[in-house]
């Protein structure tokens, strides 16, 4: 019976997981492509921040302020879609 109530557990959780993981997906690709682009970059590939201004053809700084701009509109998203 514990097993059996471990694997509920389990994949309980894991739907919980799936379900978070597809929000994100559906946020990100909402982005303009710009800031799409520089979030996948850093947070799915795991790029450097000199990586993504080489790939972008943008000085560090304004790397950092796109990165800014994705993450308030991710914010503002994610507010807009828990009232």
């Amino acid at each position: 019976a514990k097993i059996i109530d471990l694997k509920s557990i389990i994949n309980k959780k894991l739907y919980e997981a799936y379900s978070i993981l597809k929000r994100i997906e559906k946020a990100i690709e909402e982005l303009p492509e710009r800031e799409k682009y520089l979030i996948r970059s850093r947070y799915i590939d795991f790029k450097r921040w000199e990586e993504i201004a080489v790939d972008m053809n943008y000085s560090y700084r304004q790397v950092h302020n796109i990165h800014s701009t994705a993450l308030q509109l991710l914010i503002k998203k994610s507010a807009h879609n828990c009232t």
